[in-house]
C-alpha cells in the first residue's frame, strides 16, 4: 500500500553522522506508515466482527447468502458467496456462486453436448455430483423453490430439453460440481465463531456480476465498515 522498504544506495557522499540521521528518520516515517496501516486495518477488522451480531444464525434461511467473513483464510471458502438452497434441522446445503472452474464446460461433466456453460465449484463435498440451479421450476418436475422466480434441481432430461431446444436461455441456469453442507449444529457453532455475514440473494448476482467482483460488490451494501474492507486486496492480510 505504501510502496517498498526505502533503499539508501545514493547516501555514500553525506558524512557518516548525517547520512546515519538520515536512515533513522527515513525508516521512522517507512515503518509508520506500515503501522497506521495495520492499525487501519485491524479497527474495521474488529467494526466488522461486531457487525455480524447483526446477522445471526437465526436469520439463516433457504434462498439467503453466505458471504465468508473478510478475514476467512479457509481455501474452500476464502470470500465465498454461497445461496442456500436447504436449510433444516437436519443440516444445510448451498452452492459458491463465485468459483468458475477454468476451462471446464458442462458438456465435459453431463450429456448436453449442445450447450456450451461454465461449470462452477459448488463447494467441498460429493465433488463427482452435479447440480444445478434454474429460473424454470414451472416446466422441470422436483424443482425446489429456494427464492423468487428460482429453483435448485429438478429432473435434468426436462431441463436438458430445454437447454438444446433454446426455451430456456443459457443464462438462467447455472451448474455447480460439488456443493457445501453443515450438519446439525455445524453451520451454528461458525456463526458463533463470526465466520459468516447473511445477505438477501438477488437472481442477478448469477449472470450480471463478474465471478472475481461477486463477494466484494455485495459487502459494500452491508455496512460502511465492510464496504472499505470490501475492496481490500486478498493479499493485504497483516503479512
Amino acid at each position: 500500500m505504501f510502496g517498498s522498504p526505502i533503499k539508501f544506495g545514493k547516501l555514500g557522499k553525506f558524512p557518516e553522522l548525517v547520512r546515519d540521521l538520515i536512515k533513522i528518520l527515513l525508516l521512522s516515517k517507512y515503518y509508520a506508515k506500515k503501522c497506521f496501516e495495520k492499525v487501519f486495518f485491524v479497527t474495521f477488522a474488529f467494526e466488522s466482527k461486531a457487525l455480524f451480531f447483526m446477522t445471526t444464525y437465526e436469520t439463516v434461511e433457504s434462498g439467503k447468502l453466505l458471504l465468508a467473513e473478510p478475514f476467512l483464510d479457509d481455501p474452500y471458502f476464502r470470500r465465498a458467496v454461497i445461496l442456500l438452497t436447504q436449510h433444516q434441522s437436519w443440516g444445510t446445503i448451498g452452492f459458491i456462486l463465485n468459483r468458475p472452474l477454468e476451462d471446464v464446460l458442462v458438456h465435459q461433466f453431463a450429456p448436453l453436448p449442445e450447450v456450451d456453460l461454465p461449470l462452477y465449484y459448488g463447494g467441498p463435498v460429493a465433488t463427482s455430483t452435479l447440480h444445478f440451479i434454474h429460473s424454470a421450476g414451472d416446466l422441470v418436475d422436483d424443482s425446489v423453490l429456494i427464492g423468487e422466480k428460482l429453483w435448485w434441481g429438478g429432473n435434468f432430461e426436462q431441463l436438458k430439453f430445454l437447454l438444446t431446444s433454446k426455451l430456456l436461455p443459457k443464462d438462467e441456469v447455472r451448474f455447480f460440481v460439488g456443493y457445501s453442507g453443515w450438519d446439525a449444529g455445524q453451520l451454528k457453532g461458525e456463526f458463533d465463531e463470526k465466520t459468516w455475514i447473511v445477505a438477501a440473494m438477488d437472481k442477478n448476482y448469477l449472470h450480471k456480476f463478474p465471478a472475481e467482483a461477486l463477494w466484494s460488490s455485495i459487502l459494500k451494501h452491508q455496512s460502511d465498515a465492510l464496504a472499505v474492507i470490501a475492496d481490500m486486496p486478498v493479499e493485504n492480510r497483516f503479512n
